[in-house]
C-alpha cells in the first residue's frame, strides 16, 4: 500500500489493488467449492460392472428385454466369476510364497 493517499493516481491504484485481491480471494473460494462438488459427485457416481448376459444381440436391432430370472442368473454368474478370479489370485500368491520358502530352505541347507 502506498501511504500518500492525496494523489488521485495513488488512490486509484490502491482501489485497483484492493479490488483485484478481493476478486482473487472470491475466485479461490469459488474454485474450492467447485472442486468439493466434483469430488462429491464422483463419489456418488461409482457404479458397478455391467451385467454380461452372454447372449447374442438380436439381428433386427430392436431392444432386448430380460426376465428377472435371467438377470438373477447373470448376477450369479458374474459373482461366481469374480470369486473364481479371487481364488486364482490367492492360489498364485500361495504358490509364490511356497516357492520362496523352498528357496530359503535350500539356501539354509547349503550354508
Amino acid at each position: 500500500m502506498v501511504i500518500d493517499t492525496c494523489n488521485k493516481r495513488v488512490r486509484k491504484l490502491n482501489d485497483t489493488i484492493l479490488d483485484l485481491t478481493t476478486t482473487n480471494i472470491l475466485l479461490k473460494y469459488k474454485l474450492e467449492g467447485y472442486e468439493r462438488a466434483l469430488t462429491n459427485e464422483k463419489k456418488k457416481r461409482q457404479r458397478g460392472k455391467a451385467l454380461d448376459f452372454k447372449l447374442t444381440a438380436p439381428e433386427d436391432g430392436r431392444a432386448t428385454f430380460y426376465s428377472p430370472n435371467k438377470i438373477r442368473q447373470a448376477r450369479q454368474l458374474q459373482k461366481e466369476e469374480e470369486e473364481a478370479k479371487q481364488a486364482a489370485t490367492a492360489t498364485k500368491a500361495e504358490e509364490k510364497l511356497q516357492r520362496q520358502l523352498q528357496k530359503e530352505e535350500k539356501r539354509r541347507l547349503i550354508n
